[in-house]
């Protein structure tokens, strides 16, 4: 935490000169599981970045960005409240610069937010500038923020817990008007827990992590780009985390570049790392890496060594392709090759270990249909590769999910997903006692408004029924939210149940909870944000307290 703290004064001093997050960005079109925006690293997007989708002026959701071309991105969703749509806008997690919003088909009964003071800031560039031009200046965007958190537990287990922490996410871009960034993220958090079962005595521990800290060279109109240190983020998801480097030569149309490095530990904030990881890769994008849509092919081959030879050695093909607006198709694979000792643990040369499909079409201007599939398998690698033969689970889980939605920015929504998951074959555990191959089936219905005429409020409701071979329930939520004036300070009420039995019995088991959010905007960049849930059921009865307070750069 010291070391967090003093990140904070050092940094303090130099938000000056930060630059204003990116502005004039919008939901382009979206799959089961991935966001795609509409504008990319001109807009001063990158990969890593954290962003809050927006409609009528309130955070719907949460989304990181994965990938990043100059004028496109895709994101991972983090947390969504009400469903992402095409149209939504984007910012920066903690921006309060209210985002152009899309033309009304009539009044707004709710007066327009206005833009507080704010420390003077160097204006991006946007999607329609000319990519060659270069800030003059150093622009530092990003956010800081401390969290607090207690848990107050009322039943016999007595799991009290007290949870201090904070979060940092710092980019340095053009340096010295360079294509030059740094780029820094890490999280620090203490947990101390207190235990009657065990006599009262307090449990604690760290779970600090330096997930990325790099420089890296990306110029745009550049023959070569580059990144070195702890990559957190990579063009494509299959690198994972590296400390080393990574290196590209890079056209419009194609990249093609290797990396090297040692797997990080990322259980404390130093560069303590094992083993090694090497890789090769190729991306192709025929319709130039500003296009939004088209194709966009990648395929790269990875080698992990351990103490004891080789964990991994594995290709990634990842392939990305639009129409427009109308519909999209998304693939990501893992190819494993069983060689060496894993050979003599296979009955296979090759094994299909992960593999996800995404399928989005739009039917109509207001109705959408997603259909996604994944598979995973087990594999073999330097932890796993002492456990018995009989005992290691090789067998495969899979899923399939289908979801339609109906509706827009200001009328009634409609959603209904439905899947299935599995885990392939039987298999005898320890106890040479029968596990059937276990299967659950879920169906979910919502309803929601973003915003009810002449009373500013959103809400919504979900319910989910899930039934497998273990268990059967239902989940049932319902949330309203209001913007408080129009400095951006939010409300949130949400109520949710858990009802839930065993398979072979009678008895139920249920889980209530209640909870209540505000954020609050405060002068001189700074945001607060406070939370209160009640949780109440037959094997817990607490109280959680979680309050923050956030810095932006």
């Amino acid at each position: 935490m010291k070391r967090v703290l003093f990140l904070a004064l050092f940094l303090l001093p130099l938000s000056a000169g930060a630059q204003t997050a990116p502005a004039n960005l919008a939901v382009r079109y979206r799959s089961a599981e991935t966001i795609y925006l509409d504008a990319g690293k001109a807009a001063g997007v990158d990969v890593g970045d954290r962003l809050e989708v927006v409609r009528n002026g309130k955070a719907i959701a949460e989304i990181e960005v994965i990938f990043a071309a100059e004028r496109s991105a895709s994101c991972k969703i983090l947390l969504e409240r009400e469903t992402i749509q095409p149209g939504d806008r984007v910012r920066l997690v903690g921006d309060t610069t209210p985002p152009p919003q899309p033309a009304a088909p009539g009044p707004s009964t709710e007066p327009a937010p206005a833009p507080r003071p704010s420390s003077p800031r160097i204006t991006d560039r946007t999607a329609g500038e000319d990519r060659s031009y270069r800030l003059s200046r150093t622009g530092i965007s990003g956010t800081l923020r401390f969290q607090w958190e207690s848990f107050a537990d009322g039943s016999d287990d007595g799991r009290d817990s007290d949870r201090t922490g904070a979060r940092l996410n710092l980019r340095v871009r053009d340096i010295a008007g360079s294509p030059f960034q740094l780029r820094l993220r890490m999280r620090t958090l203490d947990v101390s827990r207190e235990r009657t079962l065990t006599g009262g005595i307090p449990d604690n521990d760290s779970r600090d992590r330096l997930y990325e800290a790099a420089l890296s060279y990306d110029d745009p109109d550049g023959f070569v780009g580059f990144r070195v240190g702890r990559l957190g983020t990579s063009p494509f998801v299959g690198i994972g985390y590296l400390d080393g480097a990574l290196a590209q030569f890079q056209r419009p149309t194609f990249a093609v570049g290797g990396f090297y490095g040692r797997n990080p530990e990322l259980e404390e904030l130093g560069f303590e790392s094992s083993g090694s990881k090497a890789g090769v890769f190729l991306r192709a994008t025929p319709s130039g890496r500003d296009s939004i849509n088209g194709l966009d092919f990648l395929i790269s081959a990875i080698r992990e060594e351990g103490d004891v030879g080789i964990s991994r050695e594995y290709a990634v093909i990842e392939t990305r392709y639009s129409s427009g607006e109308r519909w999209s198709f998304y693939e990501h694979a893992e190819i494993d090759l069983n060689r060496d000792w894993r050979e003599f643990r296979s009955d296979e040369e090759m094994q299909l270990s992960n593999i996800a499909l995404t399928a989005l079409a739009r039917l109509s201007e207001r109705n959408r249909l997603s259909i996604s599939y994944e598979r995973f398998q087990p594999y073999l690698t330097e932890e796993t590769r002492f456990i018995p033969e009989e005992l290691f689970d090789n067998f495969a889980r899979q899923g399939l999910r289908v979801s339609w939605q109906s509706g827009g920015l200001d009328s009634l929504n409609y959603s209904l997903t439905a899947g299935l998951r599995n885990r392939e074959n039987a298999v005898e555990d320890r106890f040479f006692s029968t596990l059937e191959a276990k299967e659950t089936y879920f169906l979910g219905l919502g309803v929601g408004h973003p915003r009810l005429p002449g009373l500013g409020i959103s809400v919504g409701a979900t319910a989910t029924g899930y039934s497998s071979s273990s268990f059967d329930g239902l989940i049932v939520t319902t949330r309203a939210g209001r913007r408080l004036g129009s400095a951006g300070h939010e409300l949130s009420l949400a109520l949710g149940g858990n009802l839930s039995r065993q398979a072979g019995l009678e008895e139920e088991n249920a889980l209530y909870w209640g909870r209540a959010a505000l954020w609050l905007e405060l002068p001189f960049d700074l945001f607060g944000e406070a939370e209160i849930e009640v949780l109440t059921g037959d094997d817990i009865d607490g109280q959680r307290l979680s309050l923050g307070l956030g810095y932006r750069f």
